[in-house]
C-alpha cells in the first residue's frame, strides 16, 4: 500500500475512534436516563409509593361516602316513619277512629 493510503486510513481510523467515543458516551448518557426512569416507576408503584398513596386515598374517600350514605338513609328512614306516624294520627282524627277503638 501507498504511505497515502495508510495515511488516509489512519486517518479514518482515527475519525471513527472519535465518534466511537462519542457514540459510547451517547449510549451510556441513555442508559443513566433509562435507569433514573425505571427507578422513578419503581418508587411511584411500591407500597409506599405516589400510586399506591393514591389508591389509598381513594380507598378512605369511598369508605367515608358509605358512611356518609348510611347515615342518611338512617336519617331519611326516621324522617318518614315520623311523617308515617304523624299522618296516621290526622287520619285517625279526622275518621274518628280513634275515638270508635275508645268506644268499644
Amino acid at each position: 500500500m501507498s504511505e497515502e493510503r495508510l495515511s488516509r486510513i489512519e486517518e479514518l481510523i482515527i475519525a471513527l475512534s472519535g465518534n466511537l467515543s462519542n457514540f459510547r458516551s451517547y449510549v451510556e448518557h441513555r442508559f443513566d436516563e433509562l435507569e433514573t426512569r425505571i427507578k422513578t416507576i419503581e418508587l411511584d408503584v411500591e407500597p409506599e409509593g405516589r400510586i399506591s398513596e393514591a389508591f389509598e386515598h381513594l380507598s378512605n374517600d369511598i369508605d367515608s361516602l358509605e358512611k356518609r350514605l348510611t347515615r342518611l338513609e338512617q336519617r331519611l328512614e326516621h324522617g318518614q316513619n315520623q311523617m308515617r306516624a304523624t299522618l296516621d294520627l290526622i287520619v285517625r282524627r279526622i275518621t274518628g277512629y280513634e275515638q270508635q277503638e275508645n268506644q268499644e
